[in-house]
């Protein structure tokens, strides 16, 4: 059974069977056959690295589930080595209709940022090899990279970026890096819950969060012309999460929060499209005076 540490985020992802048409790929790599379509830590020098991508629990962030891309130096645990200066791949390949398109997924992973350490996302095409080495970045990684390196995040968040298919297979691509200089800070690079959709489906979503208490009420509210919003709060001390689908209003009344550290995602809705979700500031609520 899966933790229910910061899981908010994730509920809200796996809601997306009301989504189900507009979204062209979706893993969260807990079925067997999909996760087979992985490709993982290929290089014909790839048994030096002390790092490698693995499949399983500490790379998983589905609400009860078991699976998730993960690097680790023992296969098991969210932890990697900074010995060796290193390049690791994973690699799924897709064939999408020709047309502009938004990739969404959760990620986590400290590292060190001041050597570029960290998990890369890739467009390769499939004429080429992404391959993983004892290198610091491989030439690939910069050529073909949709955004900057992702790291210094301890827990989940959402990433987006947009990408074009120009009809042909490629191959979605995973590389973490870390440099022999650099220093090791866990949890390593983890991937779970990918999910592409057309651009056109892409809402604009919620912005101006603002919050206020009312009683022992703590309400957020934000700016947006959507037609519903769905909304996810994260209790850190009581280990919980509380799901608001459907709004249709831009704000959100919550009770029962214990003292301590609450998050908030808001996604919009539009039609049949969606954004991504977009995260209020961490608060410390405290019952009574926010």
């Amino acid at each position: 059974m899966k933790r229910l540490k910061y899981i908010f985020l994730v509920m809200m992802i796996s809601m997306s069977n009301m989504l189900v048409g507009q979204i062209v790929y979706e893993c969260d790599f807990e079925d067997a056959t999909e996760r087979s379509e992985w490709k993982l830590n290929e290089g014909p020098r790839a048994d030096l690295c002390k790092n490698t991508w693995n499949m399983g629990q500490s790379g998983n962030f589905t609400k009860d589930g078991e699976w998730g891309l993960f690097i680790s130096n023992d296969k098991e645990n969210a932890v990697y080595s900074s010995q060796y200066s290193e390049n690791v791949v994973a690699y799924r390949t897709l064939t999408l209709p020709e047309g502009d398109y938004v990739l969404f997924f959760n990620w986590r992973g400290k590292a060190m940022a001041s050597s570029a350490d960290g998990v890369w996302v890739c467009n390769v095409p499939d004429s080429v090899s992404p391959y993983t080495s004892r290198t610091l970045r491989a030439g690939f990684v910069d050529k073909y990279r949709l955004d900057t390196v992702m790291n210094s995040s301890n827990i989940w968040v959402q990433h987006k970026v947009e990408f074009h298919s120009d009809g042909n297979p490629f191959k979605l691509t995973f590389v973490w890096t870390n440099s022999a200089n650099s220093v090791s800070m866990p949890p390593s690079g983890c991937v779970d819950n990918i999910i592409i959709i057309p651009k056109a489906d892409l809402c604009a979503g919620p912005y101006g969060f603002s919050k206020k208490m009312k009683g022992t009420t703590m309400q957020v509210s934000w700016k947006g012309d959507a037609e519903w919003y769905d909304a996810m709060v994260f209790d850190y001390n009581a280990n919980e999460w509380h799901y608001f689908p459907r709004l249709t209003v831009t704000r959100l009344d919550i009770d029962g929060l214990s003292e301590g550290v609450a998050q908030v995602f808001v996604r919009s809705h539009c039609g049949d499209g969606f954004s991504q979700y977009e995260l209020y500031t961490p608060f410390y609520f405290l019952p009574g005076k926010c």
